[in-house]
């Protein structure tokens, strides 16, 4: 059946294994019980969830992963350009450009005649180095417009900001420099996300298994953020989160890690603090060693280093 919480300002814990349909909390604290806590229908939280040491998984609404099929269209990037060891990659607003970063430095551009569809992809010798500030960028993400480029590297643990003068055009970049530290955080980030409007920024980290949240004061403006305490531990699913996406409505977090991507609940849209494992969507390991990083449009996009997969259609 449902259960509903009121607890004004008190406490309440699962002693054993429970299951429920919905699950609200209106006040108070509840914690779950140390081995499992299986939730079939709505998750509704306005005062405090402890997940415990057990597994909690919610069902809530989600994407349909069920008709996907592996494909390997791939796309090799070291005939072309010269940016070695890959380590993220990035799409434009339109699918019309992909960027690719590695670990020497260059950002580098590809143009694609069909947007997101890498096979399509031709090298656009357009270039971009971050060398001067951090020799291995992992992350990469555009603010709202295209006109800001932030790159995260792992060898300072920093963000650092350029600015484009044309949206979306490397070659029009120039560095800002404004940087965000995250090294109190996460001693080996590995990328970043913004929530819908820019007023929060997601780290993921190797080192804690671990996503953190900053929020930003000004909207995409980085030397507003601050680390507000809100840490989601992906432990249980994956060790060293690579990259993290969210649903368009932000009810729904994907983290993807080792040879899947596990999705998350989210009670409120973009709070992290909310989530709850909902189950492994996808499991690559019949087909690639490791999942990067992950883009949704029509397809799923991969990514791997030297490779970028489109491997579902």
């Amino acid at each position: 059946g449902n259960l509903t919480f009121d607890g004004s300002g008190g406490a309440w814990t699962f002693a054993s294994s429970a299951t429920t349909s919905d699950l609200t909390i209106t006040t108070g604290t509840v914690t779950a019980p140390a081995t499992s806590l299986a939730i079939e229908g709505e998750y509704t939280n306005n005062g405090t969830f402890n997940h415990n040491s057990g597994e909690v998984r919610s069902a809530g609404e989600a994407y349909d992963f069920g008709s996907f099929a592996f494909d390997r269209t791939v796309l090799y990037i070291l005939e072309d350009a010269s940016t070695q060891d890959q380590t993220s990659i990035l799409f434009n607003a339109t699918g019309s450009i992909l960027y690719i970063a590695g670990s020497d430095g260059p950002i580098e551009e590809y143009n694609l005649a069909t947007p997101y569809d890498i096979s399509t992809a031709s090298y656009g010798s357009v270039s971009l180095s971050a060398t001067g500030l951090d020799g291995n960028p992992s992350g990469l993400l555009f603010n709202n417009d295209g006109t800001v480029l932030y790159v995260l590297a792992t060898n300072n643990d920093e963000v650092y900001e350029y600015t484009l003068s044309t949206a979306y055009d490397l070659s029009t970049a120039s560095y800002s420099s404004m940087v965000l530290s995250v090294t109190g955080e996460e001693g080996f980030p590995n990328d970043m996300f913004f929530n819908n409007d820019g007023t929060s920024l997601y780290v993921t980290g190797s080192i804690d298994d671990e996503i953190n949240e900053y929020t930003l004061s000004t909207p995409y403006d980085i030397s507003t953020a601050s680390f507000d305490s809100i840490v989601l531990d992906v432990s249980g699913q994956t060790s060293g989160p690579e990259d993290v996406l969210f649903s368009q409505d932000g009810s729904q977090l994907y983290v993807a890690g080792g040879t899947g991507i596990y999705r998350y609940i989210l009670s409120t849209p973009y709070d992290i603090s909310t989530a709850l494992f909902n189950e492994t969507v996808i499991d690559v390991s019949g087909e690639l060693s490791s999942v990067d990083q992950i883009f949704f449009n029509q397809t799923i996009i991969f990514y791997l280093p030297t490779r970028v997969f489109s491997p579902f259609s």
